[in-house]
């Protein structure tokens, strides 16, 4: 049910970690890189400023949440009227211009005529990628966020936006192959980082089990179809794939999701796009975006 509840910022730098696979965080940095990167390279710095203010109405606050890491808040004001609170952290405020201003993960997607879309966003977050697709697609959206902290933002968000939130059906669970999943979450200050492939060495991360549901029951959930399947979940997307059948792929008409580099993830990958492939779907890469569509 629905809940009711000086520097150009888009090039600046985070510490460089060697990766290695027993420092994690390397992997971390490098996928913060790479949609840093999404962000920036198409764009010089005065474009990178035109789309910002083009965005949003409160740029100039975009653009210092971008840089700001403490303990504030920033509500951000789309050029649409969607509002979107985000923590002064290293990821908030980029992801979110990731949804609003880059739209990557809806580049190749074209929305039905005629009807509603169905949206499906697992990876919530913070509701970034949720609320641009209930407003700009006027879609029904269901979101899947198992972290608690995320969770309370994703609902806050979803409370900003009265107007939506009776498009969005949040799931506080995770996704998986199996009934629940074993993460390890790593919190810094108001940042962070869940991942059921990452983060088992270091000291600091707390163990916590999510109950789960598989695409067989969100393709249930979503009335037997879904135009658009959205999967971020930082390693766990094999995982999450392995519990696609082909009725899965036959309910999906689009699927978009990032590939992070997990030992064994070459094959694994390449055994769910012959998956896909043979359900009729063609897949393409994107950089570390793989999108799969209805041929």
């Amino acid at each position: 049910m629905p809940v009711t509840a000086a520097i150009d910022p888009l090039t600046v730098s985070v510490s460089v970690v060697a990766p290695s696979p027993s420092n994690p965080l390397a992997n971390l940095v490098r996928s913060a890189g790479a949609t840093k990167h999404r962000l920036a390279h198409r764009l010089s710095p005065a474009g990178r400023r035109r789309n910002q203010r083009d965005a949003f109405e409160n740029w100039r606050d975009f653009r210092s949440a971008l840089q700001g890491v403490d303990d504030g808040e920033t509500v951000l004001v789309a050029r649409s009227g969607v509002r979107i609170a985000v923590r002064h952290n290293r990821y908030d405020a980029m992801i979110v211009g990731e949804q609003f201003i880059t739209k990557d993960y809806i580049r190749h997607f074209t929305a039905p005529t005629g009807r509603t879309p169905v949206v499906v966003d697992v990876g919530g977050y913070i509701g970034d990628f949720t609320l641009w697709c209930a407003d700009a697609l006027d879609a029904h959206v269901i979101v899947y966020e198992p972290a608690g902290e995320n969770w309370e933002m994703l609902t806050r968000n979803i409370a900003l936006n009265p107007g939506l939130a009776e498009r969005i059906d949040a799931v506080p669970r995770g996704v998986a192959s199996t009934g629940e999943v074993r993460a390890n979450v790593v919190v810094h200050g108001n940042e962070v980082h869940v991942s059921s492939q990452w983060y088992a060495d270091d000291p600091s991360a707390e163990k916590r089990t999510f109950v789960c549901d598989t695409l067989p029951q969100i393709v249930e959930r979503a009335g037997g179809h879904i135009d658009l399947l959205k999967v971020d979940c930082e390693g766990a997307e094999y995982d999450i794939f392995d519990g696609a059948t082909p009725e899965v792929y036959a309910a999906c008409d689009h699927i978009v999701f990032e590939r992070h580099r997990i030992p064994g993830w070459k094959d694994r990958l390449a055994a769910i796009e012959s998956a896909m492939q043979m359900a009729g779907l063609a897949t393409s890469h994107h950089g570390d975006l793989i999108c799969a569509h209805r041929r």
